[in-house]
């Protein structure tokens, strides 16, 4: 287990209740300790005693999306999500979550559990639409996509010539519920040139493990990736992902030690290579269509890439809406699943923002876009539970449309 986190860092926080505007527990349950401020309160008070976590403690604790939002907001800086990960690490390690949620933490770390659940929704018809409402969950999840990168690894080779190559990290939900998304992804990049590896030894980022204070999976997991990744430093100029909480992760965790490797979301590559995604036959229409653009917590705010995503829709898209409130829909990986109800009751503030947007700009059932998986997990579920009908994507859907059928395969 790590160090319990000093009474300094803890003091850091002056209780100014800047956490509460931006917390969408908060939102939800409009009580002190589903914000950062009550949650520091009561840590504050019970490492001071040397106090064991009680029950309620341990409850307020797991009331966290770990979306960072109030870190974002925090006037101070005060490291919030260290600390409630290590203060979730301390609850785990003292017997205080429930075996279900560690159970479930150990399935997500091994690929082999993704692959055999994928495999399992995918023998449910196409035509019951959004399947797999467990009991437990109370929500509903894709239908997964399961040809594609879950299977193979390899080399995909650039269209015409290449200029460089790239490993591509697709994430647990690109690679096993929406693998369609990470095939057109690799599709768009070896249009504009570069080479793309898929390693298929790549396991979970690791995230859900962190936040949840299972730090032992975690750290193996890291060590997993980092030998993968090892084996292709000599041969990549970037690492890319598609998945917002993926590349918030992996910054995290290797900017330092590759040095020379970029690592990279989707949308700061594309812009980066903006003239030759145009080259490619990026289509540019006279008329273009409202969508409306939802920014992810882990890409917004952990890794500051909010113009990116704007500047590559607005070369056939008019970005509409959302912009003043970048809000958390809600997901947070393990959070919708064991926290369901309050999840599902942020999804429902997100779906009604949407709502009101799509009136705003006088637009039926506009185009929700995102850049992860997780979000159009979640905006999909709550629009549908709303009665709402708005086609959900993650930005590279549109992207690949857009592109000029020149090979037959949009």
């Amino acid at each position: 287990m790590t160090e319990t986190p000093g009474i300094q860092s803890l003091e850091q926080c002056v209780k100014c209740g800047t956490c509460r505007h931006v917390c969408p527990v908060f939102a939800v349950t409009n009580g002190e300790g589903g914000a950062a401020r009550g949650k520091l309160g009561i840590l504050q008070y019970l490492y001071r005693d040397g106090e064991r976590f009680s029950r309620e403690t341990v409850k307020l604790l797991k009331q966290c999306v770990m979306c960072g939002s109030c870190q974002h907001a925090c006037p101070r800086n005060v490291p919030i999500l260290e600390i409630l990960a290590s203060a979730r690490e301390k609850a785990l390690v003292e017997g205080g979550e429930s075996g279900l949620k560690r159970l479930g933490l150990k399935m997500m770390a091994d690929n082999r559990n993704w692959a055999f659940a994928a495999g399992l929704a995918d023998l449910v018809p196409e035509s019951s639409g959004l399947t797999l409402k467990l009991p437990f969950m109370n929500r509903h999840w894709p239908k997964p996509d399961t040809v594609g990168l879950q299977h193979p690894g390899g080399y995909f080779e650039a269209t015409g010539e290449k200029r460089f190559d790239v490993l591509y990290f697709p994430g647990c939900s690109t690679r096993y519920l929406y693998s369609g998304t990470g095939r057109k992804l690799v599709h768009i990049l070896n249009r504009i040139g570069i080479g793309v590896y898929v390693d298929d030894k790549q396991v979970c980022c690791g995230f859900p493990h962190e936040s949840a204070g299972d730090r032992t999976t975690a750290d193996r997991l890291a060590a997993e990736n980092r030998s993968v990744i090892s084996s292709y430093t000599d041969r990549i100029q970037y690492l890319v992902t598609g998945c917002a909480t993926c590349g918030s992760r992996l910054k995290q965790l290797y900017t330092e030690q590759f040095a020379n490797l970029r690592i990279l979301d989707i949308n700061e590559l594309l812009v980066a290579e903006m003239d030759a995604l145009q080259s490619a036959g990026l289509v540019q229409l006279e008329e273009k269509v409202p969508v409306i653009y939802h920014d992810p917590c882990h890409l917004a705010k952990h890794q500051g890439v909010r113009q990116q995503p704007r500047e590559l829709l607005s070369l056939f898209a008019d970005v509409v809406g959302l912009d003043q409130a970048v809000s958390c829909c809600g997901f947070g990986g393990s959070f919708s699943v064991f926290e369901s109800d309050l999840s599902r009751q942020i999804g429902d503030m997100k779906a009604s923002q949407i709502e009101q947007t799509g009136r705003d700009v006088r637009t039926n059932e506009p185009t929700v876009v995102t850049s992860c998986p997780g979000c159009v997990i979640q905006i999909t579920d709550a629009l549908r539970r709303n009665g709402m009908q708005n086609p959900v994507v993650h930005i590279v859907e549109l992207l690949y449309r857009a592109l000029e059928d020149t090979d037959g395969k949009n």
